[in-house]
């Protein structure tokens, strides 16, 4: 008997060995791939700004939400064009591992964060 993954698994699997956080399309962190078209990719970098000291009691460090790829068209969407350089890297070792070709597209100039469920509401 052969067990498969589903891609969504495999590319979040992948992301998580190459040093992001899977999120869903939003930024917000999510471990439930199965049926999501697109992957959102969070990045904990260092160089990002932190909250005060008195602030991190209230409050969870956002991490950068450097884009999302979306896994029917492999197109990979960059925010910020900070990150372009590190997200070329990413999506050609995707096209090695997987086997596809990447259209990466800068889809804005500034960088976003990580958000959380709760932001969205009910």
């Amino acid at each position: 008997m052969q067990v498969t993954q589903t891609i969504q698994v495999s590319v979040a699997k992948f992301l998580v060995e190459n040093g992001y956080c899977p999120a869903d399309y939003r930024g917000v962190e999510d471990s439930d791939y199965e049926h999501q078209d697109e992957l959102g990719i969070l990045f904990d970098d260092p160089v990002m700004p932190k909250p005060n000291i008195l602030l991190r009691f209230f409050m969870k460090d956002r991490r950068s939400f450097i884009g999302t790829i979306n896994l029917s068209q492999w197109k990979l969407k960059v925010f910020g064009r900070h990150y372009l350089p590190r997200c070329m890297e990413l999506a050609h070792k995707l096209e090695k591992s997987f086997d596809v070709e990447i259209k990466v597209i800068l889809s804005s100039e500034d960088t976003s964060t990580e958000n959380f469920e709760i932001e969205f509401g009910p």
